[in-house]
């Protein structure tokens, strides 16, 4: 998704990673349809695509929905597992997706979402609480304003905008806090015309990106990179208007900014996981068939070898 403000429609890059995806996607047994059997990784495989321009008909985006459906309410009440983090990202990829599937109830899963609210607005934890602040504004847009979710989402606006913190913004994580920021920009909360705020936002992030660019690793530093984008985009918008022409305005003065390296797809011939604590070998295919063909040209010499010397074997001993 971050490389899609760098990148046109059909650049290598985007793909290449859309590919992978689709490759990633299980094809048997009972996750058949789900990425990695987690329903949050099926969930944001499914967002993923859809901001990659893959139809909500084709068959590998059905199968995901398909299979985050059949886990809904599995437990017998409106949510996935108990889980507020799954239950989320599900909804999520559902109302992006254009299509509900089967037997789920969105309007009871947001309500169930709903009732884990504090009484100061909180959700369980800051990032759940920007969550359901995008969920309802998804919700109300495709079957309208419910007020008591509203209120809630509300709530939800209010506490975060209340609970920031110059040393940690949020939550002191930049994956959470980018994701924060972009919800709350993507739904038109983000209190853009106050400077205090925008200021202690930007600042946080700055003194959180290391020397290089990231912040800590890719996801951290991918949300951090949605957030402020949107956050760009929000500003960009408050003072020229109309959303698609500053989106268009933004991607191409990226495009030409920012070099492009280029995409490096092979893996080192020769690599150790230190987690895993093991070794492996990474072979191209082509390289694989080259090896058998000499492998097996070596065995055919081999045993050609081996019978010249039984032959020989066999005239000097007579047997």
């Amino acid at each position: 998704m971050c490389l899609q403000i760098r990148e046109e429609n059909n650049s290598l890059w985007l793909l290449t990673s859309r590919d992978w995806i689709l490759d990633q996607q299980i094809q048997g047994g009972l996750a058949a349809g789900s990425w990695g059997e987690e329903i949050w990784d099926t969930a944001m495989c499914l967002l993923c695509l859809r901001e990659l321009e893959v139809s909500a008909r084709h068959p590998a985006f059905q199968a995901g929905l398909k299979w985050l459906g059949a886990l809904y309410s599995a437990n017998g009440r409106s949510n996935w597992h108990d889980e507020p983090w799954e239950t989320s990202w599900a909804l999520i990829a559902i109302l992006r997706g254009g299509e509900v599937p089967a037997g789920v109830d969105v309007a009871a899963s947001l309500k169930w979402l709903a009732s884990l609210q504090s009484p100061e607005g909180r959700l369980v934890a800051p990032h759940y609480t920007a969550y359901f602040i995008l969920i309802e504004h998804l919700y109300a847009r495709r079957f309208g304003v419910d007020p008591a979710l509203r209120a809630a989402s509300d709530r939800c606006v209010d506490f975060l905008l209340s609970n920031v913190e110059p040393d940690r913004l949020w939550t002191g994580e930049a994956w959470a806090n980018g994701q924060i920021l972009w919800v709350l920009c993507q739904t038109q909360r983000m209190p853009v015309a106050d400077p205090a705020f925008f200021k202690v936002v930007v600042d946080w992030f700055r003194a959180a990106q290391a020397v290089d660019g990231n912040w800590s690793d890719i996801e951290d530093t991918a949300s951090a990179i949605l957030g402020l984008h949107r956050l760009l985009v929000t500003l960009k918008i408050c003072s020229d208007g109309h959303e698609t022409e500053v989106h268009e305005s933004i991607e191409r003065r990226l495009r030409k900014g920012v070099p492009l390296p280029r995409l490096r797809l092979r893996k080192p011939f020769f690599e150790r996981d230190d987690e895993a604590d093991y070794y492996s070998i990474h072979l191209r295919a082509s390289t694989a068939r080259r090896i058998a063909a000499v492998l097996a040209f070596l065995l055919v010499g081999l045993v050609g070898w081996l019978a010249n010397l039984l032959s020989l074997y066999h005239e000097a001993t007579g047997k």
